[in-house]
């Protein structure tokens, strides 16, 4: 799956992030774009 970020702001972001931070952050925004609003703790306690 590809995102496709709109704000360089966010990339620069995560870009800035350690991979392993990156890494957790992307897999959350993935299931964020599949679940949407039924995206359920834990996981929508990061966003």
């Amino acid at each position: 799956m590809k995102i496709e970020i709109y704000n360089n702001s966010v990339e620069k972001f995560i870009e800035s992030l350690e991979k392993n931070t990156a890494a957790r952050t992307i897999h959350v925004i993935n299931l964020l774009e599949k679940f949407g609003n039924a995206l359920g703790l834990p996981h929508s306690k990061m966003v």
